[in-house]
């Protein structure tokens, strides 16, 4: 189901800055990020040509934050401490090449979709693309 962009509904206690970079410290188009809160994936994002960051919010500033990004064959897991504000992976390989942007998309476990955002987990967890 696509929905537009949706509004938390509670006021995030914590945002977390994700950034995925190719060998050449390039955007790594196409990545995909995968988020779990307290063990529940919550939902996914990929990786546009913007090259701006992709963001969580959290209603729960302790929520324990698993990330797993996918580029080219290749996995990155991280825990995210409570304290963790942003994070980047880095990757040894080079991005594809396209002949205009490319978009992020953004969705929910559940199949829910939005853009530039969609709210996941029954409120908990907003997911932000670029």
């Amino acid at each position: 189901m696509s929905m537009p962009t949706q509004q938390p509904s509670q006021r995030p206690t914590r945002t977390v800055s994700i950034r995925v970079l190719d060998i050449n410290g390039q955007p790594a188009i196409g990545a995909v990020v995968r988020i779990a809160v307290n063990g529940v994936r919550a939902g996914s994002s990929s990786i546009g040509s913007s090259g701006a960051p992709h963001s969580i919010e959290l209603g729960d500033a302790r929520a324990k934050v698993e990330v797993i990004v996918l580029f080219n064959g290749t996995m990155q897991t991280r825990t995210l401490t409570s304290s963790t504000v942003g994070e980047q992976f880095n990757f040894h390989s080079v991005s594809p090449i396209f002949a205009g942007p490319v978009p992020s998309k953004v969705g929910c476990a559940d199949g829910t979709t939005g853009y530039p955002c969609v709210t996941c987990l029954n409120g908990t967890v907003r997911i932000c693309g670029s």
